[in-house]
């Protein structure tokens, strides 16, 4: 799991950094909107902290721009003092918690280390693939792709048997949740070619058993 943190407090970047790390999770930085924002574009983060007055670009306009790229990652803002006014914006801006640069870095550790644990019982993290259950939400290399909903209970039961060549009279059983199942039907081949589109350089994860059915493998 990874961190961004972007704040001009050198030592609260290095303290927080330091509980995280000891957490397992690894932590970035940066001192200024333009560095995290290049940072958050090169890497995948499940939780950003930004300063509300960065240089080069602020928290809120920050928050906005990460938030439409990848709506699921949690976001904090932090403020120099409480600001009724300011916490509204940071909300507005999609940003999860307004926090204060007062805040105990020992507990806000805590509190990222919470999210995490809860958020791994929710996500399915393979290769390039990542997968919200909760939120019906499929990134692939940190990129949200659009999907039906057949398409993804389809993707998800086929990684939930990765390594496994399943019937496609098993798949129209788990999935689709019919007993009766035809051999000239071609609702899963037809549904299996969408989200091959929909995977694309990583279409041939999907392996095809000709006759039989199918296999999620990464390549």
């Amino acid at each position: 799991m990874r961190v961004l943190i972007a704040d001009k407090d050198l030592d609260f970047i290095n303290l927080l950094k330091e509980k995280l790390n000891g957490f397992g999770y690894e932590v970035d930085s940066a001192t200024n909107g333009l560095d995290a924002k290049d940072l958050f574009l090169e890497k995948t983060y499940e939780v950003v902290i930004l300063k509300a007055n960065l240089n080069a670009i602020d928290g809120i306009s920050l928050t906005k721009y990460i938030k439409n790229l990848k709506s699921g990652v949690f976001v904090y803002i932090k403020g120099e003092q409480y600001d009724s006014i300011l916490e509204s914006y940071c909300y507005k801006s999609g940003a999860n918690d307004y926090i204060l640069d007062n805040v105990n870095v020992d507990n806000l550790s805590l509190k990222i280390k919470n999210l995490f644990d809860l958020h791994n019982k929710h996500l399915i993290k393979v290769g390039p693939l990542e997968i919200n259950i909760d939120s019906r939400e499929l990134y692939i290399d940190g990129t949200k792709k659009e999907v039906t909903l057949k398409e993804f209970e389809l993707l998800v039961y086929l990684i939930k048997n990765k390594g496994k060549a399943v019937s496609r009279e098993q798949i129209f059983k788990d999935v689709w949740g019919y007993e009766n199942f035809s051999t000239d039907d071609r609702t899963i081949d037809t549904h299996i070619k969408m989200l091959r589109n929909e995977l694309s350089e990583y279409k041939n994860f999907i392996e095809t058993y000709r006759g039989f059915g199918y296999k999620f493998e990464v390549k």
